[in-house]
C-alpha cells in the first residue's frame, strides 16, 4: 500500500513504539442475518448516523434492513470504510449493529479512544485513501489497512492522551456552533438590510408566495409578476458536464451554487449577453448575476432577460431574498414566473441596488473571515490530536 509514505515513523518518546494497526485491533465482523431474532432487537446503526470527523453518533431511528449486518458493542472502534474520506469513526456506548461498510474493530490490549483519535487524523484518511479500491464508490482496503503505521505508548499514557484531547477537544465543540451563529447571521444580514432600504421590502423572509405581503399600502401598480418583468434566452448549445474543462476562455455557468462551474472554449456555444442576465436554477433555485459572455451548462437554467421597466441585479437581489422554497428536485421555474415583485422607479431601483452592493460587500468579508475562523478550529482539533499521539504530553 502506497499510504505508508504518509505516516513516517519518526522518532518516539521513551517507551513508545510503532506498531500494525492489525497488532493492536481485529475486524471483528460478526454477522446477523435479516432473519435472525436478535435483529429486532437490536438498534441499527448506518454511516448517515455517524458525523464526519468528529464521530459523533446521531439519533437512531427503527430501520428495516434486508441485508446482513455486524453485531458491535461499547468496546469497539466503529470504522466506515465506504469513502473513507468523510473521516466516519464512532466509539459506540450501547450494543447493537452496523451496515457491514463499517467494520467493526476489537482494541487488543489498547485505549480504543486513543485509536479512534488516530484514526480520524488527516494524515490516516490519506493513508487510507491512497490504497482504496473502487473510483466511484471508493472503499478502504481493509487487509492492507491494517499494516497502518501507529504510534503505541504504554496504556497509562494513552489514559493520559485521551483524557487532555477530550478536554481540548470538548472546548473547540463548543466554540464551533458560536462561530456557525455568527456565520448564519451574518448571512441573514442582506435580507435584513433589504427590508431597510425601502419600506416596500418590509416583509417576513419566510414569505413564499410574494415579496409584496404585509407590506405598507402602496399603488398595485407597484407589483407585477416576473413573467412580465423578464423573457428567457435561449442558448445555441447547452454544455454537456463531461467538456467542462478546468480553464478556458469562457466560464460555464449552470444551476448549482457555485458562481461558475467550469470553463469551455466553444465559439458555438457562447451567449453574449446586451444587457446583465439574471440566471435562475430551475431545480435548485440557485440565483446568479452574469455581465459578461458565457456558456450554458447543461438543463435546469433558466436565463432571464429583464426588459426596460426593472435593472437585471435590482431583480437579482429580489431573487436572491429566495422568495421561492425550494421543493424538493423539481422544477420551480413556472412558479417564478408568476412571483410578484415591487417595480420601483429605476432611479430608486439603482438607490437600492447601490445600498445592497456595498452591504454584500461588507457581508462577503464578514464571513470570510467567519469561515476563516471556522477552519482554523478544525486544523486546531488535528492539531491537538496529532501532537499528543505523535509527541506525548509534557
Amino acid at each position: 500500500m502506497n499510504g505508508s509514505a504518509k505516516i513516517e515513523r519518526q522518532s518516539l518518546p521513551d517507551g513508545w513504539r510503532w506498531v500494525k494497526l492489525g497488532d493492536v485491533v481485529e475486524q471483528d465482523k460478526i454477522s446477523l442475518k435479516p432473519s435472525d431474532e436478535l435483529c429486532s432487537r437490536l438498534p441499527y446503526l448506518s454511516l448517515e448516523h455517524v458525523e464526519p470527523g468528529t464521530g459523533r453518533i446521531n439519533p437512531l431511528g427503527k430501520s428495516k434492513i434486508a441485508s446482513n449486518t455486524f453485531i458491535f458493542d461499547d468496546r469497539h472502534v466503529l470504522y466506515g470504510k465506504l469513502r473513507p474520506y468523510l473521516n466516519k469513526v464512532a466509539t459506540p456506548d450501547f450494543r447493537g449493529r452496523c451496515t457491514t461498510e463499517i467494520i467493526p474493530l476489537l482494541p487488543k490490549g489498547t485505549n480504543r479512544e486513543y485509536l479512534a483519535h488516530f484514526l480520524r487524523l488527516p494524515e490516516t484518511v490519506e493513508y487510507a485513501m491512497s490504497g482504496k479500491t473502487g473510483s466511484r464508490m471508493p472503499r478502504t482496503d481493509m487487509r492492507a489497512f491494517m499494516h497502518l503505521p501507529v504510534p503505541l505508548p504504554p496504556l497509562a499514557e494513552q489514559q493520559r492522551i485521551v483524557r487532555f484531547l477530550d478536554e481540548k477537544l470538548a472546548a473547540i465543540e463548543k466554540a464551533k456552533p458560536m462561530v456557525e451563529a455568527q456565520l448564519e447571521a451574518a448571512e441573514a444580514l442582506a435580507f435584513a438590510f433589504l427590508s431597510e432600504v425601502h419600506p416596500v421590502f418590509s416583509v417576513s423572509r419566510q414569505s413564499s408566495n410574494a415579496v409584496h405581503d404585509q407590506v405598507p399600502p402602496v399603488s398595485e401598480q407597484q407589483f407585477k409578476t416576473v413573467g412580465e418583468l423578464a423573457t428567457t434566452v435561449i442558448p445555441p448549445i447547452k454544455v454537456l458536464k463531461s467538456r467542462f474543462q478546468e480553464r478556458g476562455k469562457y466560464p460555464i455557468i449552470d444551476q448549482s451554487q457555485n458562481e461558475i462551474a467550469g470553463w469551455n472554449d466553444d465559439e458555438h456555444a457562447v451567449i453574449r449577453p446586451d444587457r446583465p442576465y439574471v440566471i435562475f436554477g430551475d431545480h435548485t433555485c440557485a440565483v446568479k448575476y452574469i455581465d459578461k459572455p458565457f456558456v450554458q451548462g447543461a438543463d435546469g437554467v433558466k436565463i432571464l432577460r429583464t426588459n426596460d421597466e426593472i435593472l437585471p441585479k435590482f431583480l437579482f437581489w429580489i431573487l436572491r431574498i429566495k422568495p421561492i422554497g425550494k421543493s424538493g428536485y423539481k422544477r420551480h421555474f413556472s412558479e417564478l414566473k408568476k412571483l410578484v415583485i415591487p417595480v420601483l422607479s429605476l432611479q430608486e431601483q439603482r438607490r437600492v441596488v447601490s445600498c445592497l452592493d456595498e452591504q454584500h460587500e461588507y457581508v462577503t468579508k464578514l464571513t470570510s473571515r467567519l469561515e476563516t475562523q471556522l477552519t482554523t478550529i478544525e486544523q486546531l482539533r488535528g492539531a491537538h490530536i496529532r501532537k499528543a499521539l505523535y509527541e506525548g504530553l509534557e
